[in-house]
């Protein structure tokens, strides 16, 4: 994250438009490669300046663009093992900021100047005249989108894509903090309803994600646009688009919430329970998607009255269906040796496209069985028996004893102790030789949505219903190495992952107290009592892991040491926890990837990457 000091001059005198081989791209982050291209070759010809000032405007163009985040809407786009990063918003001083804003309305293109002045005004709240440009300049770029004079990298839609939206809620959010009700900002509330008819004509997911923008932030005529959703939510149903079908749903039963005092109707949870009802019947011999269909039928009609007798029905169709899940999710495993070589190990990816790479992605590194780490534990002890002769002190990063071991392999403790310090270093391995370049090969190749990780999410049984979007933006920032992001979201989910699945098996995951108060019990509980359950969901290999990685008392203890905030902000981005996430991403994923449940929900998948 080191950034190099730049001046007005440097900065005015490079030819952007020159630079740029498509200048007009909306997408900012396309010109990176560009400017990069020109600074190396700056560097040859010795000229220092061009250079540093091609760098920066690369930095800027290539930042991780979070449109609602408030506080850092310009993240870093990478994260290193060694705890280093690319620039972030908040890594630009006063100084910088002087420099910016003297060029900002000078450079070009439209993308670039608008970057420049959203960041100018992010670090100087009290520079207006930026945020208005900001405004102006995004709104400007979904109307030259909607009328095919920019183009955008990835996507085809211009008029419904993603960028669109990040257009839209980017400048709906300077809007609202300096002055929603002005006239001036009557352009941008027409560009998003346009938008939100352009999503009208496109149907499915175009419209939730438009209808919910609009919602979102309060924008008048969003409700009277989107009119009968309903009829859309039937008709998608019908077509067994029920993804698609659930999001309008969702969409109608939060408009109708906002009429009956924040309640929904209860016509709206029974449309919406009747949706997965009709998922689980299209699951055909799958108890799996039944079970997962069934469940969220049921979580639909939380909350709704009178719906006693519909609830007991989906509850006894829900019971059959979990008779056949525990043979139908006997075994599911993959081992898969990693070539220290990344050349080797990226070859697979060269021939795979979005889905199956993250389906590779996911079977990729997976942890040993437990007996094949315990036997190779006992060869190395044979191998060097001096190390059975002295106790081991694990030590914290203040030096204190926090745990220890005994003297003795006899001991079940410290062969335990041997077997977690083996799985540290392959760990270690599978992260820089395998997981690292995997994760960076894909966002390299692909744009990766957060739309469609949340649609995985929603397929994937592992997630309760409600979590989907939460676990979709924590795996969007593991895959594109926001390490700390992903952690602080999927470290703390983990347990509600395990804890949905006891509960789906039709175990109990509570325990009553004194006084007959039903409490959860935590995750060391559920590896403990439910063991055998998690097991024929995941195979062995995977819990154990779990166990060794996350709670263990002689492990890293990820979740402990987050959950207590101990984790210094270095330890986000070591081996340990990457791994986790990757662990957490492929539990996700691991439902879903066998050959004959891929087979079908792929093409639902990739339904949703041309909406998105």
């Amino acid at each position: 994250m080191y950034k190099e000091r730049f001046t007005e001059e440097d900065l005015l005198a490079i030819s952007t438009t020159t630079i740029l081989q498509k200048p007009n791209c909306a997408d900012v982050e396309a010109f990176e490669g560009d400017f990069r291209a020109e600074a190396d070759k700056k560097d040859e010809a010795g000229d220092i300046a061009g250079a540093r000032a091609l760098r920066l405007l690369a930095a800027i163009s290539n930042f991780h663009f979070r449109p609602g985040d408030k506080a850092e809407p310009f993240s870093n786009a990478l994260s290193f093992a060694d705890g280093s990063r690319t620039l972030v918003g908040s890594d630009f001083d006063e100084k910088d900021v002087d420099v910016l804003g003297a060029v900002a309305e000078k450079l070009e293109p439209l993308a670039l100047k608008v970057r420049i002045c959203d960041l100018v005004w992010t670090r100087d709240k009290s520079r207006q005249n930026f945020a208005r440009i900001a405004i102006d300049g995004y709104t400007k770029l979904v109307e030259q989108l909607k009328d095919g004079i920019a183009i955008l990298r990835f996507e085809r839609s211009s008029v419904t894509s993603v960028s669109v939206q990040n257009f839209l809620e980017r400048a709906i959010n300077i809007a609202r903090s300096t002055g929603w009700d002005r006239p001036e900002n009557d352009k941008l509330r027409e560009a998003l309803l346009s938008a939100l008819e352009g999503a009208l004509d496109e149907g499915g997911m175009a419209i939730a994600r438009f209808g919910n923008l609009g919602l979102d932030y309060g924008v008048d005529g969003t409700v009277e646009a989107l009119g009968d959703l309903n009829s859309r939510a039937e008709t998608l149903c019908a077509n067994k688009e029920f993804h698609q079908a659930i999001a309008l749903q969702e969409l109608s039963n939060r408009i109708a919430a906002r009429t009956n005092e924040g309640a929904i109707p209860t016509s709206g949870h029974l449309a919406l329970a009747k949706i997965y009802e009709s998922q689980a019947d299209a699951a055909g011999s799958s108890a799996f998607l039944q079970t997962h269909a069934l469940q969220q039928a049921i979580d639909a009609l939380h909350g709704a009255r009178g719906v006693k007798d519909e609830r007991q029905r989906l509850h006894e169709r829900l019971k059959d269906s979990q008779l056949h899940f525990a043979d139908e999710m006997q075994s599911i495993s993959h081992s898969m040796d990693i070539s220290d070589e990344v050349q080797r190990m990226l070859e697979p990816y060269k021939s795979l496209d979005l889905l199956d790479a993250l389906r590779h992605l996911a079977l990729t590194e997976m942890p040993k069985a437990p007996d094949e780490m315990y036997a190779r534990a006992k060869e190395e002890a044979e191998k060097f028996p001096l190390a059975s002769l002295f106790a081991t002190s694990l030590l914290d990063n203040k030096g204190r004893t926090v745990a220890r071991t005994a003297n003795s392999f006899g001991d079940s403790e410290p062969l335990r102790y041997k077997v977690i310090q083996q799985f540290g270093i392959k760990t270690d391995l599978a992260v820089s030789a395998a997981i690292v370049p995997a994760r960076a090969e894909i966002t390299n190749r692909f744009f990766v949505d957060e739309t469609l990780l949340a649609a995985i999410c929603a397929y994937s049984p592992f997630v309760p219903s409600g979590y989907e979007h939460q676990v979709a933006r924590g795996l969007h920032a593991f895959l594109y190495g926001d390490d700390m992001v992903a952690c602080s979201i999927l470290v703390p989910f983990l347990e509600a992952g395990l804890r949905a699945l006891v509960s789906t098996a039709g175990y109990s995951d509570t325990t009553i107290a004194l006084g007959g108060i039903e409490q959860s019990i935590g995750l060391g509980r559920l590896l403990g009592e439910h063991r055998d359950v998690l097991e024929q969901v995941f195979g062995k290999a995977q819990i154990f892991a779990i166990e060794n990685l996350f709670v263990h008392e002689l492990g890293p203890k990820v979740r402990h040491n987050f959950c207590h905030g101990m984790s210094v902000d270095g330890a986000f981005y070591s081996a340990s926890y990457i791994y986790g996430c990757k662990l957490i991403f492929s539990l996700v994923m691991l439902p879903l990837v066998r050959t004959a449940i891929w087979k079908d929900i792929k093409p639902r998948l990739q339904n949703t990457v041309m909406d998105s």
